[in-house]
């Protein structure tokens, strides 16, 4: 955390850089290795409570694509799903979110998000989506929430010419204890 960047670069209040690396223990040293890369601009143009974020994921190692999320013995997913990175296996993601919280009652975000995988294969598959997302907090233990998400996907399945649309609603209502 860089904190009053905006006494150098009047950008932000402070900016959030962060970074995970992994890799799989097969190989001496550790190899198969994959990343995350993100930042976070906190009061964008001293903006109180504006926040831009933005990740990449790379999860596609060269020596060896398939490497991630699918082992043999242990597999990495749960229902048809997988429970480490949303990307699965030899795949990278760009993921971009603008977000304001207004008098810590009012919340909307807009993103962007762009995931390639199958990097290895012949036909990549090409992911998009654009979301949006407001709340509000009623009280300090109480909220709700509505999101909506758009979805392009090309290559569908890595397989040429396939394309795919969705759409995703969702409200929540939550309490907390």
């Amino acid at each position: 955390m860089v904190p009053n960047i905006s006494e150098i670069v009047p950008v932000a209040d402070s900016i959030k850089l962060y970074a995970e690396w992994g890799a799989e223990d097969s190989g001496v040293p550790p190899d198969r290795r994959a990343y995350l890369l993100g930042m976070a601009f906190n009061d964008v143009f001293m903006a109180q409570g504006l926040t831009f974020r933005t990740e990449y994921a790379r999860l596609s190692p060269k020596s060896v694509p398939g490497a991630w999320y699918t082992h043999s013995l242990w597999a990495m997913k749960y229902h048809g799903r997988v429970f480490g990175h949303h990307a699965d296996t030899d795949s990278d993601d760009l993921f971009i979110e603008l977000s304001h919280t207004i008098k810590d009652k009012f919340l909307y975000k807009v993103g962007f998000d762009k995931e390639r995988s199958g990097i290895g294969k012949i036909h990549t598959q090409e992911k998009y989506q654009y979301f949006v997302e407001a709340g509000y907090d009623f009280t300090k233990w109480s909220n709700l929430r509505v999101r909506y998400g758009y979805e392009e996907i090309d290559n569908v399945d890595n397989v040429k010419g396939i394309k795919q649309e969705n759409h995703f609603i969702g409200t929540e209502l939550s309490f907390r204890f």
